[in-house]
C-alpha cells in the first residue's frame, strides 16, 4: 500500500487497527518493531497514546538517546539508573536492568515506583520507571507467550515454508490451551507436566481415530 511504502510495515499494521480508537484517548502498547516516532506523533495527534520499547538507534530520537547501548550503560551504571528525555510531546525513558530497556511513550510519567529482582540467592527492591511498569504490566502476556512457544517448541527445522508456520500454529494452540487451562481450573501445573499430557492425548487421537 501507498502507506506501508511511504512509513514502512509497522507504521501501516498500527494505523490501520487503531482506526476504531481515534478521540477515545486510549493507550495502546507494542513492541519495538511497530514502535517509531513518526508513529508516537500520527497516534498522538488522533488522541491515542503510544508506548512500545525502542531501539537506540531509531531515526529521530533525542540526541542523547541516539546512541549505542554500550555508551548508556556507560551513563546508567547501577542497576535501576534511568534516564528520561522529552521531544514534541513524546518521552524516552532509560533504564538499566542487566540490560538497558528503552521506552517510547506519552501515556505514563516517568517516575521511579518499586519493582523485585532476583540477584544471586536474594531478592531486592530497585527503583522502576512507572512506564516501564505499565508497560510489563500490559505487555507481559505477549512476552510469556512468545517464551513458551521457543521453549516447549514441538517443530522441526525445515527448508520449507509452510513446514515453520504449521508447526508455529501447532505452537500457539498449545501455548492458549495451557493458558485457557491455568484460568479456567483452580490446579496448578507446570507447562511441561501440562505438555506431557498434549502428548498424551495427541498419542490416543492417533490410535484411536485416525488408526481406525
Amino acid at each position: 500500500t501507498p502507506m506501508q511504502q511511504r512509513f514502512g510495515l509497522g507504521y501501516s499494521v498500527v494505523h490501520s487497527l487503531t482506526r476504531d480508537l481515534v478521540g477515545l484517548n486510549h493507550p495502546i502498547y507494542h513492541v519495538r518493531f511497530f514502535t517509531s516516532i513518526q508513529l508516537a506523533k500520527a497516534m498522538l495527534n488522533e488522541d491515542i497514546y503510544t508506548c512500545g520499547t525502542v531501539n537506540s538507534i531509531r531515526k529521530d530520537l533525542p540526541p542523547p538517546c541516539h546512541v549505542k547501548k554500550s555508551a548508556l550503560r556507560r551513563q546508567l551504571r547501577n542497576r535501576g539508573d534511568s534516564v528520561s528525555y522529552f521531544k514534541d510531546n513524546l518521552n524516552v525513558t532509560a533504564w538499566n536492568d542487566n540490560n538497558i530497556v528503552m521506552i517510547l511513550h506519552d501515556n505514563s510519567s516517568s517516575d521511579p515506583v518499586r519493582c523485585e529482582r532476583q540477584v544471586g540467592r536474594q531478592r531486592m527492591m530497585i527503583p522502576q520507571p512507572k512506564t516501564i511498569s505499565d508497560y510489563n504490566q500490559f505487555m507481559n502476556v505477549v512476552d510469556l507467550h512468545d517464551q513458551l512457544r521457543k521453549r516447549y517448541a514441538c517443530g522441526r527445522p525445515s527448508k520449507k515454508y509452510w513446514n515453520y508456520l504449521l508447526w508455529f500454529i501447532v505452537d500457539c494452540y498449545r501455548v492458549n490451551a495451557y493458558f485457557v487451562y491455568k484460568e479456567s481450573s483452580s490446579r496448578t501445573m507446570r507447562k511441561k507436566r501440562f505438555s506431557f499430557i498434549e502428548l498424551q492425548a495427541l498419542l490416543w487421537f492417533k490410535w484411536n481415530i485416525v488408526g481406525h
